[in-house]
């Protein structure tokens, strides 16, 4: 994988940093394999990363998302001189404390997108926030992967008036490009949350899994002996997503999509509120089997009107 050298260039008053980066990604039975563009622009950008960070001979996928987990946690300013802000150290920090992990965050390392778990249980809620994104990967693919070959986006680093830090994916015109940024910026936000309840004592997350890492999950890929212990296999292959993106999973042969409020008062379908069910247990729980419609997987209809 390479991570093209980036160019700053002025747009609307902000410069937009280019990582070009070649994904592969084998996960949930599903095959990723896309080009991938993830660009990050806006005033943080300007001011905490110089031209030529992104360089490339970097090799791997992780250095914009590690740009966003270091905007939310807060390192870095607005409007300080890009060269005495001294983030690669933090951003170096951030890749190695999130890759080679558990078995599902970049298990084999930074250069492997590709989960070692196929069905093993999460070692922590980082470990969770790594298989939330491949599963939300696996339905980019599932969604868009027979029409587009190359997938790009730009994440809007926003800093309100109040200080308040966000990732916007909204300036993308593609779908695709805007649910691989809304994958990416979720994963983010749950790593620097998970680390901040971490940090003041919340140990277990609402899954009861803990919120704090340990090295005795590092993989072999980052230094460490850990082993994923291989789940079963031989389960169908996923076919067909449920959710919106960014919590959108892929689901089989054995699960359906139940949306649970698609009817107005005048009796017209609308965008409902879905989950994954048991299959042939949606309707007795008083819901509606409802699948995505053809290249539009954020507008839902009946399964039987199929």
């Amino acid at each position: 994988m390479k991570l093209a050298q980036t160019n700053v260039f002025e747009q609307t008053n902000m410069k937009v940093i280019n990582a070009l980066i070649s994904v592969a990604c084998a996960t949930f039975k599903q095959s990723f394999q896309h080009r991938v563009e993830r660009n990050v622009a806006g005033d943080w950008v300007d001011s905490n990363l110089e031209t030529g960070r992104f360089r490339r001979d970097v090799s791997d996928s992780f250095r914009p998302i590690a740009a966003m987990i270091a905007y939310l946690k807060g390192l870095g300013s607005d409007d300080q001189d890009p060269s005495n802000a001294g983030l690669e150290a933090e951003l170096q920090q951030i890749q190695d404390r999130y890759t080679s992990y558990g078995c599902y965050c970049w298990a084999n390392g930074v250069d492997n997108v590709e989960d070692l778990g196929s069905g093993s249980r999460n070692v922590d809620a980082v470990d969770n926030a790594c298989t939330e994104l491949y599963r939300c990967y696996a339905c980019v693919n599932i969604d868009y992967g027979a029409e587009y070959n190359e997938l790009s986006y730009t994440a809007l680093f926003q800093t309100g008036e109040n200080g308040d830090r966000t990732i916007s994916c909204d300036s993308n015109a593609q779908q695709n490009g805007d649910s691989l940024c809304s994958c990416d910026a979720k994963f983010a936000q749950k790593i620097v949350q998970t680390q901040n309840r971490c940090d003041n004592g919340i140990m277990l997350s609402d899954m009861g899994l803990n919120n704090c890492q340990s090295e005795m999950y590092r993989t072999i890929a980052g230094g460490g002996s850990y082993q994923c212990p291989m789940g079963s296999n031989g389960h169908p292959s996923n076919e067909k997503c449920c959710g919106f993106y960014p919590n959108r999973t892929p689901y089989n042969e054995f699960r359906e999509c139940c949306a649970t409020n698609g009817v107005d008062d005048q009796g017209n379908f609308v965008t409902p509120d879905v989950e994954l069910v048991t299959l042939d247990t949606c309707e007795a729980m008083g819901g509606q089997v409802v699948v995505s419609a053809e290249g539009d997987p954020h507008n839902y209809i009946p399964a039987n009107a199929q």
